[in-house]
């Protein structure tokens, strides 16, 4: 519990004294505001002059702490130990503390001072920077610790080329804890991820060689593949491996024919099966019908057999041959399965054979991936399309007589084994939930209807007092209002996950979305109620700002008010100033160009800087919206991977056979979009509930296929940007 915390009493109190509760976080300080900012960009120019200048004048600021840890940060490299612990000492318990805690780690770990890691490291809390967990490893081996498993998971978790890492792939290579075949297991992953910098850090542990050769295969995997014409070793093959995974990437076919014409017989099973492996995944993504094929090569390819496996039961059981390929290419075989099971010209046999494979990658996939909501959802579609085995013929019960046993032995009943269809509903059931894409089709499934919860208990004086006055959640609204929304937001998520063990209750978690909500902060009480686990409250999870605007624009337009507000939540989270990487912004994150285009078709007059204005973002954004929507047939599907992704690319995506439209969002090729859309229709559904508008079901919405457009439609506008 934070020393900041007052009693229910002193809280109710301090309400009675006329707490302000609208304005709770307003500078009281003599410090102005604009040095807390000035600061921050002292800090990002690395003008330490200007920050030490500014560490002075925010004295007394309530956000005086952030103008320290920035002051501090900038000149870490030499900072000396009593330094720190007195930061420490004057921010206990805040997220600046843990903040630079984390930053001395590094530090610490770069100047392989382990005495005083060893010190530092129980008291960091949010254990969330990989390269500090490395670091972590390396000071309990220093004081005669081992290297175990977990050290060398660290080193697997690694995403990004760091010095910790790299020193403790050496030292478990070192200590004999680290295998070759490790080694290139990781590489493996590196190389079809392209991450060029920790691909070479990798292959350092092979060798001066193996950089070099791989440094080549990203530079250009064909002319790399000319200087072997077979795997002459062990490292040769794995090489000519990682090429032809290099090559599938920019065209899958050239890399099955380079398999099948010369390498399948030349690499290892192993290697041959991963090279399948991603074929099958850029096939699946290109979404070309032969996915499902190469990826049937990559099982076959395991063993001694070669060839397609000839019956489901292949696919089903396949002993215990376990790839070890990564949860992501099984992931993409199981969508290029969905694809072909759902499409409908598949036969049933074909279908049948699919939706056989499908089940084959869910349960290869790790225990976490395969307890994730889209494949329980898509293993319990497989096991209701399979065949069912005939129910077993049920025992005539045994008589007392006949079986000689006592009254008590008799009672005892084995367990009874679920049919498939009822474990099948089993699954579904387990994640059913009107709160989620794949727990809104479960409930389609299962025939049962969506109930979203009513609004939780009311919050007392006391509950939403003490959320007005936690200290980490003041700080991150007032930064936020100072523009410093990146800081604010990572005050305020520490606040929520850290202040106490185990983070806030649902009790708090509500108390804390209220406080954002009151303060119109609407993506911090949207974060905060999200994360509740029992107590619900859907206005503050969806929360309906800028009705008038919307509203207006959406009924002029004849777009439904739910659909825009699902997309719009997702978009922006309702923030008005929110800028993306690429330069859309708004609410509705319109693109320049998009608003150009648009304002010119529908004759808004606009100019850059009204863009920023949220009225005219609605009307630039619910606008486009509607020429999307046009465009693809009223398909809210295909109109938000438009939205979010050009409506160029799901005018590609629907081509081929039609297919399930719940196959079809799950096989979008796109990470993001594919996220996106899932998230807007369910948010469409429930804020359909929250407007009380005619409840639909996300089948309603998402539709049953999807498919090529149909000749009679009318021909799509390619000019729509």
């Amino acid at each position: 519990m934070s020393t900041h915390a007052l009693s229910p009493a002193r809280l109710v109190a301090a309400l009675a004294m006329g707490l302000t509760l609208l304005q709770p976080v307003a500078c009281t300080a003599a410090a102005d505001d604009s040095v807390i900012v000035g600061a921050r960009d002292a800090w990002r120019a690395g003008d330490k002059a200007r920050l030490a200048a500014a560490k002075s004048d925010a004295a007394g600021h309530p956000l005086a702490m952030w103008v320290d840890y920035w002051e501090l940060n900038a000149r870490l490299s030499k900072a000396n130990a009593d330094e720190v612990d007195a930061f420490f000492a004057r921010w206990p318990d805040t997220y600046v503390e843990d903040r630079l805690r984390n930053d001395w780690l590094l530090e610490l770990g770069h100047r392989r001072d382990w005495t005083r890691f060893n010190q530092i490291w129980p008291r960091y809390r949010m254990r969330d920077d990989r390269e500090v967990a490395c670091y972590a490893h390396l000071a309990k081996a220093s004081a005669g610790e081992p290297l175990r498993d977990a050290a060398k998971q660290a080193w697997f978790d690694q995403r990004e080329a760091d010095e910790g890492c790299a020193q403790l792939g050496t030292a478990l290579r070192q200590a004999h804890q680290l295998s070759t075949a490790e080694v290139w297991r990781k590489l493996r992953g590196t190389v079809e991820a392209n991450r060029a910098r920790q691909s070479k850090q990798t292959a350092a542990l092979l060798g001066d060689d193996a950089v070099s050769a791989v440094a080549e295969i990203l530079d250009n995997p064909t002319r790399a593949m000319g200087k072997h014409k077979r795997a002459l070793s062990v490292s040769t093959g794995n090489m000519q491996a990682l090429a032809l995974m290099r090559i599938a990437a920019n065209d899958a076919d050239t890399a099955a024919n380079l398999m099948t014409s010369r390498w399948q017989r030349m690499l290892s099973h192993d290697a041959a099966s991963w090279v399948w492996a991603c074929i099958g995944k850029q096939a699946a993504q290109k979404l070309q019908p032969q996915a499902p094929v190469y990826f049937e090569h990559a099982w076959s390819s395991l063993g001694d057999k070669t060839g397609e496996p000839d019956a489901i039961e292949s696919f089903i059981n396949p002993g215990d041959i376990t790839p070890d390929w990564g949860d992501d290419l099984l992931a993409w075989q199981a969508r290029a399965a969905i694809r072909a099971a759902t499409a409908d010209d598949a036969s049933a046999a074909q279908a049948q054979r699919r939706w056989a494979q499908l089940m084959q990658a869910v349960d290869a996939m790790s225990p976490e991936q395969r307890n994730d909501a889209a494949w329980i959802y898509w293993r319990a579609r497989a096991l209701l399309a399979l065949p069912q085995p005939a129910p077993e013929p049920v025992p005539a019960p045994r008589t007392h007589a006949a079986s000689g046993a006592s009254a008590a032995g008799n009672a005892a009943t084995p367990p009874v084994t679920p049919s498939p269809r009822q474990q099948a509903h089993a699954w579904l059931a387990s994640i059913a939930s009107p709160y989620s894409f794949y727990g809104l089709l479960a409930l389609d499934e299962l025939n049962l209807p969506a109930t979203w919860s009513a609004r939780a208990n009311t919050l007392t004086p006391a509950e939403l007092a003490q959320a007005r006055t936690t200290p980490g959640l003041q700080r991150g609204l007032q930064l936020i209002q100072l523009g410093l929304r990146g800081e604010g937001t990572r005050e305020w998520n520490y606040t929520l996950s850290h202040l106490r063990p185990g983070g806030m209750n649902d009790r708090e978690l509500l108390a804390a979305a209220q406080f954002a909500c009151d303060q119109q902060v609407w993506d911090r009480c949207i974060h905060a109620s999200d994360r509740t686990r029992a107590e619900f409250d859907l206005n503050q999870r969806y929360p309906t700002p800028f009705r008038a605007s919307l509203g207006s624009a959406a009924k002029e337009a004849k777009v439904d008010l739910a659909y825009v507000y699902g997309l719009t939540r997702q978009e922006s989270r309702f923030i008005t100033a929110a800028k993306s990487s690429v330069g859309a912004s708004g609410l509705m994150q319109v693109m320049p160009a998009t608003a150009k285009w648009t304002a010119k078709k529908l004759g808004i007059p606009v100019d850059a800087e009204r863009l920023h204005d949220p009225q005219t973002n609605v009307l630039i954004g619910v606008g486009y919206l509607k020429l999307v929507l046009d465009n693809f047939g009223g398909a809210q599907a295909l109109a938000a991977a438009a939205y979010n992704a050009g409506p160029s690319r799901p005018r590609r995506w629907r081509e081929g056979g039609t297919i399930d439209a719940a196959a079809w969002v799950e096989s979008i090729p796109f990470n993001e979009t594919r996220d996106y859309v899932k998230r807007v229709l369910a948010n469409s559904c429930a804020y359909a509930a929250v407007l009380g508008s005619k409840p639909t079901t996300l089948r309603a919405r998402l539709g049953n296929q999807v498919g090529p457009r149909l000749p009679a439609a009318p021909p799509p506008d390619t000019d729509l940007p």
